[in-house]
């Protein structure tokens, strides 16, 4: 599902990886940890849908090419890009902070454990 996501997000490190270690030089320890940037974006939906964007924008490229170039294949691809473009909705509900939920241990379990 986060596939998209995750090819984004490898290609722009390679890339800004390489053109600062071979054109700029600079900015060469510039880093973002990853609680920082989970603060940024936990409880916002709109957070997660921008974060992702260029996820959808690949997931949306994938299909218009195999319209063009297999279009045989739009079934298939179909079902893809419907899963990845559902994937901010689903990285916004997973990464929910749910609280536990207690529950009241009764005097009986207790008294079978011999206390």
């Amino acid at each position: 599902m986060f596939l998209p996501h995750q090819a984004y997000l490898m290609t722009d490190a390679i890339a800004r990886t390489v053109y600062r270690k071979l054109i700029s030089k600079k900015m060469l320890l510039e880093w973002v940890t990853a609680a920082d940037a989970e603060k940024a974006s936990r409880n916002n939906l709109s957070a997660f849908l921008w974060l992702m964007l260029p996820a959808e924008l690949l997931a949306l490229l994938s299909l218009a090419l195999t319209l063009i170039l297999k279009p045989a294949s739009f079934e298939v691809t179909t079902a893809f890009v419907a899963v990845w473009v559902l994937s901010p909705f689903a990285a916004y509900t997973l990464s929910k902070i749910r609280r536990p939920e207690r529950k009241l241990i009764s005097a009986r379990i207790f008294n079978s454990l011999g206390w």
